[in-house]
């Protein structure tokens, strides 16, 4: 996969970094300045944190696959992730704390935040309203994590024990096509 356009400093950082990477390198690179904007709101942050997590998945071309661990890139990705977790729980402390007074059901509460969330329908807009350049682009979004399926999950699984990794091993199971190449939901 080729690396994408840079959207600000962050991202020219990140890719430059990248593509120079020669292993000969004896004084480490400034790192770039943090962000100015909410990273929820700043694409070039955004961007940066995707290539960054996209190392561990697939190679870019012309990349070295050890720059997955560079310890700059390391450094950098937990310092926009830190960031970018402490703003989404921002985001939802007040559902939380709603939840957190409520001591039913882990599994109601959330059907319950479901049910109380009144953003419009993208299924009722994309059937009503949708122009198909609407349409691609959302079919076009959804591809890419397609890609991925459930690699984050897999991620996970050398952390659980007992039950909860069974269980997860099974759902990975049927998600990789359950010994079959051809029914890897990725590919279908």
């Amino acid at each position: 996969m080729q690396l994408p356009r840079a959207r600000g400093p962050i991202s020219r950082h990140v890719i430059q970094r990248l593509t120079t990477a020669d292993g000969l390198r004896t004084t480490p690179e400034p790192e770039p300045e943090p962000t100015r904007t909410r990273v929820v709101e700043d694409d070039d942050a955004k961007l940066a944190l995707w290539v960054l997590y996209e190392l561990h998945y697939r190679d870019f071309d012309g990349v070295p696959a050890d720059m997955e661990w560079d310890a700059g890139l390391v450094r950098l990705r937990r310092s926009l992730e830190l960031q970018f977790e402490l703003e989404l729980r921002e985001a939802i402390e007040p559902a939380l704390t709603d939840c957190a007074a409520d001591d039913s059901d882990v599994g109601a509460q959330i059907l319950a935040l479901v049910e109380a969330d009144r953003s419009p329908s993208v299924a009722s807009f994309l059937q009503r309203q949708a122009s198909l350049e609407q349409m691609l682009d959302l079919l076009r979004e959804k591809s890419v994590p397609q890609l991925k399926e459930s690699d984050p999950q897999a991620f996970v699984l050398p952390r659980l024990e007992g039950r909860a990794k069974v269980a997860l091993a099974e759902l990975l199971y049927d998600e990789y096509g359950a010994g079959r190449p051809t029914h890897l939901h990725q590919a279908l």
